[in-house]
């Protein structure tokens, strides 16, 4: 079975999905969601009674065309004083027809991306159409891609 499951890690990731891919994805996500059509379970978030990490488990499903996508990971707050991410995660798809495991991808980089992508849909939205400024309130990895996004020409 693994010969067949493609394992992209975070930067295979980055370099595979560009940002109008994810911006185009997101755009039929918030449609299917919309007009009820997604299969959407409620989120999984889990505190641990071993420390103050939180287990977290998300899985959804577009449509009868799309496999299934689950997220899993952790949130680790003690990794900071050690220098080290706080979150972790991994997102795996399956067959649409099969359910066969056919990816598993660093969550990190899909979620900056497509948290990213899901602000530039809300912004073509909702924003003015001769708007010419935009204030991001963060910074880091989540502000970048969001400002990347969200520019002119980049699937708005």
């Amino acid at each position: 079975m693994t010969d067949d499951v493609l394992f992209l890690s975070g930067d295979r990731v980055t370099d595979l999905l560009d940002t109008d891919a994810a911006i185009a994805s997101q755009r039929a996500a918030f449609t299917a969601l919309g007009d009820g059509t997604a299969d959407l379970p409620g989120k999984i978030m889990h505190p641990s009674r071993f420390d103050d990490s939180v287990v977290f488990a998300y899985v959804s499903r577009l449509s009868a065309d799309t496999g299934a996508v689950a997220k899993f990971g952790s949130v680790n707050p003690a990794n900071a004083r050690a220098g080290l991410p706080t979150i972790h995660a991994v997102i795996s798809a399956l067959d649409p027809v099969t359910g066969q495991l056919v990816a598993v991808m660093d969550g990190t980089a899909v979620t900056t991306l497509r948290t990213a992508a899901g602000s530039a849909v809300a912004v073509d939205a909702l924003a003015a159409p001769d708007a010419t400024r935009l204030a991001v309130l963060g910074s880091g990895t989540q502000a970048l891609a969001h400002v990347r996004a969200i520019m002119p020409g980049s699937g708005t």
